[in-house]
């Protein structure tokens, strides 16, 4: 090679600077490449044991008038998950398999050289406790469990790791077994303070209905008057119908109303400057939308209130209903996706999804209170005119009327309740939770790590680069030394 090949390199130039030195390239890599594979045989193999949860939607019906607000799926999820990774299970996963006392801390490397340290220093090394050790694995454990929520599903996965097959999935099993143990518990207290909660309301409904129907007896005997007459008969069955609709109307708005303070704390919280640039309510298109659905809504209860029923056109204004909420909430998604960017242009997709989410929670609470609103206007109006009917009776039969509608309303409430108190009684003894094992933990056999497959062939990649780079910069220097290439 002359001075000319020297000072202009080509790619002729190192193909055959490389074939001189392949000798040099084949040592390197197979030493280094042999080097990572000792170490990767030396390390202790870590084994793994998997399992998928699935969370389901978690929906009460035991409630008097209506289910209560069931919790945000994501955040149930969210929630599973750190319950999984929580130090109770651990514990119990470490005291039942008796991991602790299996455990030798005088075998470590770190125990020996702290051994070193203190016998250095002339000083006697402290024992270690058993509970200690006891502490020790289960704060190694918490380190080393891997609990992740699988994206864009309500799947978690619980992966275990241990340096034994069989302990990593002993660990996985047991606190799978002990996880779905505390969802059952936290299911059956739910049930059984729901239940004794019905119960107590039953009592105290038949009570007040005994004492309606003593307070009616002693009028009759007094007043020596049997029966309302004709004309009132109709209106305090359809007036104890009416109120009962209206007492469950109520509680169904004050739910609602409730629940439409935590969303809007929620979406304060989130972000709050997309919660002032995405003020939905004032729009036009979604004001137009809200009173279309709130006169629909009417106009549905009104022909459920109607005898007999027309199927046929309740089955339309449902079908109106849900297309209309379907294209307010395309109205939502669209402009809040349009406004995002401007406003927080890095925000991620999850975190956009969540907040769509729920500012169209947040229109159909609104709507919907809107719609019981108006309900709650036209039953009373219906209430009121039938009272003013009943009014105009003879004061005996007024009086009669008015026992006769108590009766007949604690009846209702009583009835009510006896029907809860059956759902929640079956809710009580049904072995059901709202947690389900789709991938039950297995025993593998192949170490998760170390991959001596993977070290091999980055041995062999690293080892070749290491020498390629020692080549060149060998020819470099040797090339600068010549003064053949000029210093930078």
């Amino acid at each position: 090679m002359n001075s000319q090949d020297l000072s202009q390199p080509t790619l002729q130039y190192y193909l055959l600077l490389f074939w001189k030195r392949r000798y040099l390239i084949f040592f390197s890599t197979f030493l280094t490449s042999l080097f990572v594979l000792i170490i990767s045989f030396l390390l202790p193999p870590l084994y793994k044991s998997t399992s998928v949860i699935l969370v389901e939607d978690k929906t009460e019906k035991l409630s008097l008038f209506m289910p209560p607000p069931s919790p945000s799926l994501r955040n149930e999820v969210f929630t599973q998950s750190e319950l999984i990774k929580s130090r109770t299970l651990i514990e119990k996963a470490v005291r039942e398999l008796k991991l602790a006392d299996s455990y030798d801390p005088t075998k470590e490397l770190t125990y020996k050289i702290k051994a070193v340290v203190y016998s250095l220093l002339g000083k006697k090394i402290p024992l270690i406790t058993k509970e200690e050790i006891f502490q020790g694995i289960v704060k190694e454990l918490q380190e080393i469990i891997a609990v992740n929520i699988i994206e864009g599903t309500n799947l978690i996965s619980l992966t275990t790791f241990a340096n034994d097959p069989k302990v990593a999935y002993q660990v996985n099993d047991v606190i799978l077994r002990e996880f779905m143990k505390l969802n059952l518990s936290f299911k059956e207290s739910e049930t059984e303070d729901m239940f004794l909660l019905i119960e107590k309301q039953l009592k105290m409904a038949k009570d007040k209905l005994s004492f309606h129907e003593g307070q009616l007896k002693n009028f009759k005997e007094i007043s020596k008057i049997t029966e309302p007459i004709e004309e009132s008969r109709e209106s305090i069955g359809t007036l104890s119908r009416l109120e009962e609709q209206y007492d469950q109307t109520t509680a169904e708005r004050k739910s609602s109303e409730l629940r439409l303070v935590e969303v809007r704390k929620e979406i304060i919280k989130q972000n709050k400057d997309l919660a002032s640039s995405t003020l939905m309510s004032n729009r036009p298109e979604v004001l137009s939308l809200k009173e279309e659905l709130v006169n629909l809504e009417l106009k549905r209860t009104k022909l459920l209130s109607q005898i007999p029923q027309d199927e046929k056109e309740i089955l339309m204004v449902e079908n109106l209903i849900r297309d209309k909420k379907e294209e307010l909430k395309g109205i939502v998604m669209n402009t809040i996706k349009e406004i995002i960017p401007s406003v927080t242009p890095y925000l991620p997709d999850m975190a956009i999804n969540n907040y769509q989410n729920l500012v169209s929670l947040l229109i159909n609470l609104e709507t919907e209170i809107n719609s019981l609103k108006a309900k709650e206007d036209t039953l009373l109006k219906r209430i009121n005119s039938h009272r003013e009917r009943l009014s105009k009776l003879p004061a005996k039969y007024a009086n009669l009327t008015q026992l006769q509608r108590d009766v007949d309303t604690q009846e209702r409430i009583v009835s009510t309740l006896r029907e809860k108190k059956e759902q929640a009684l079956m809710a009580k003894t049904m072995k059901f939770t709202y947690i389900r094992v789709i991938d039950p933990p297995i025993i593998s056999r192949l170490p998760a790590k170390p991959k001596k497959t993977l070290n091999a062939m980055v041995g062999l990649f690293g080892g070749f680069l290491f020498s390629i780079f020692i080549i060149v910069s060998q020819e470099y220097l040797k090339t600068f030394k010549n003064g053949l290439i000029p210093p930078a």
